[in-house]
């Protein structure tokens, strides 16, 4: 069977269908909730073993957007927009600021496994 369709490279790979294995054999709700947690943290070390991003550069990245989400261009408070993944994290994405967006909230609930980079939409295009 098989469980996890993204190559995320050793040895997160092995220890993430470790996780879903003992997922799927899991007799209790907390059993359960304890491996997806496991299936999260591999997923989140994976991702920041291929690139991480400091604050500074997800704020330099905000301003130069004007704090204006990507997706909808709706201007948002210092601070309430959300880190998006262009490549989503379960998908193999990374966590360099290269593969983050400013999203607002509801674009973000929105997106789904949706991979379109509207920061370099907006890059090249403006917002207008």
């Amino acid at each position: 069977m098989n469980y996890y369709p993204f190559d995320i490279g050793e040895p997160f790979q092995t220890q993430i269908l470790d996780a879903f294995r003992a997922r799927d054999a899991a007799k209790t709700a907390r059993d359960r909730s304890r491996a997806n947690a496991r299936i999260r943290s591999i997923r989140l070390s994976a991702a920041r073993a291929k690139g991480t991003h400091t604050d500074s550069e997800w704020r330099e990245l905000c301003a130069k957007f004007w704090n204006r989400c990507v997706m909808c261009g709706v201007h948002c408070q210092r601070g309430v927009l959300q880190k998006d993944h262009v490549i989503p994290i379960y998908q193999g994405g990374s966590d360099a600021i290269d593969n983050l967006q400013p999203l607002c909230k509801l674009c973000n609930l929105a997106k789904g496994p949706d991979s379109t980079n509207w920061a370099a939409y907006r890059a090249e295009h403006g917002f207008e």
